[in-house]
């Protein structure tokens, strides 16, 4: 719930142009897709939970899990006519590159080990976090301009982490003083 608030409270302006636009479709068409995306990663987390328990490796699970989704891409692009035109210049290799090697491999990778060593539970909450390293990249770049409600929300969200991955501390003590 706080994390769910503070997200929300970060993004308020936003939501409230989005709001706005309400009797577009295509807000609700993206409403039902963040949902479903949300959804599927759940569902992805807890199979990466489950892999690890019976000793799959890592590596080779998420291998197989973006050939699965890349083939689902494919069929969908193909049913929808998309376009595979394909710029093959240096910058859009390179990007690729650095996109598949650190944003999939290597991230992925220590993500799903996160995921094998916490649970999927609380491994699911530290994604919470990546919306805000987004906007301190485009605070950097783009000029974000931070809000007292953005931040506030950003206080939600750190302490409901802390709330999160601290639980299992927090019943050990509780435990403790109530056993007394």
């Amino acid at each position: 719930i706080l994390g769910m608030l503070g997200l929300t409270l970060v993004f308020w302006q936003e939501l409230q142009i989005a709001r706005q636009s309400l009797a577009s479709g295509e807000v609700w068409k993206a409403l039902i897709l963040v949902l479903l995306a949300t959804f599927s990663a759940s569902i992805g987390n807890i199979l990466s939970a489950r892999n690890q328990e019976h000793n799959l490796p890592v590596l080779q699970t998420n291998g197989f899990g973006t050939l699965y989704g890349s083939v689902i891409m494919m069929l969908y692009a193909l049913s929808t006519g998309a376009d595979f035109f394909t710029p093959w210049d240096f910058q859009y290799t390179l990007s690729m590159v650095y996109l598949t090697v650190f944003g999939t491999i290597i991230a992925f990778g220590a993500y799903l080990s996160l995921v094998g060593q916490i649970g999927a539970d609380k491994a699911a909450y530290a994604m919470v976090l990546f919306p805000l390293v987004a906007l301190l990249i485009s605070t950097v770049f783009e000029g974000f301009v931070w809000t007292p409600i953005a931040l506030v929300g950003v206080a939600l969200i750190l302490i409901g982490n802390a709330v999160i991955i601290g639980r299992k501390q927090f019943d050990l003590v509780l435990g403790r003083v109530l056993n007394r």
